[in-house]
């Protein structure tokens, strides 16, 4: 932590932070109103974070939404105008984005207690679970679906993938949730590094299931993985 530890000032990373912000905010503003009205909610969310993380536990729900709204911001500016079907497409990215949210609102709520002697057993209860949310949606929804509808005549390689990499998600979620048994920082680190996963579910749900699409996040978290060796994660 380059703060505390002296290497850089709070105002400059301040500063770098707040321009960094303008920058994405305006990158927004050509693609229209929707877009630059949730780049500018995640904006928000960043400062919010900043201000309450240490003093409200609710703030986890802030830093949760500056990841889950980058999915309806995507949606927004480009995959609904390509698609055509914008409410639909729209939808399924806030759903989506919901999930990612708890996702990392999870992780932050254990990260919170890390420095306090490490949460208490309902707060890794509540982390793991809803880190496991994303991953047990889309599993839901194939079983439902089977349920309702019957097996389809034909597998679709986009669905089979989809629940491939759900299942391969809970996998991770577990490994993480044994992290615990080690200390809160090999849980949050574990965690961090699978917020790459979460891009393959709404990847292969939306389509792009070929295999460099698929890969490219799979790849992110190897190198996650890789630069926490080199680099502490918390």
């Amino acid at each position: 932590r380059p703060i505390p530890a002296g290497r850089l000032a709070a105002a400059f990373v301040c500063t770098l932070g707040l321009l960094w912000g303008m920058l994405g905010v305006a990158c927004a503003f050509p693609l229209g109103p929707v877009p630059l009205a949730l780049a500018g909610a995640v904006a928000v969310c960043v400062l919010l974070y900043t201000w309450w993380h240490k003093k409200w536990a609710g703030s986890v729900l802030m830093m949760g939404l500056c990841r889950g709204l980058l999915y309806p911001l995507g949606a927004f500016a480009g995959i609904a105008a390509i698609c055509g079907e914008l409410r639909l497409v729209a939808g399924w990215a806030c759903a989506l984005g919901v999930l990612q949210a708890g996702y990392v609102a999870g992780l932050s709520l254990a990260a919170r207690s890390e420095a306090s002697g490490g949460p208490s057993p309902r707060v890794r209860r509540w982390a793991v679970c809803l880190l496991a949310l994303p991953f047990l949606a889309p599993t839901g929804y194939l079983l439902g679906s089977v349920a309702t509808f019957g097996p389809p005549d034909q597998l679709d390689p986009g669905l089979a993938g989809w629940a491939l990499a759900s299942v391969a998600g809970l996998g991770w979620v577990w490994h993480a949730a044994t992290g615990f048994g080690l200390s809160t920082g090999t849980f949050v680190a574990r965690a961090l590094a699978g917020t790459a996963l979460l891009d393959v579910v709404p990847l292969l749900w939306f389509g792009a299931w070929s295999p460099w699409t698929t890969l490219q996040p799979v790849a992110c978290f190897a190198l996650a993985l890789a630069l926490q060796r080199l680099v502490p994660a918390t």
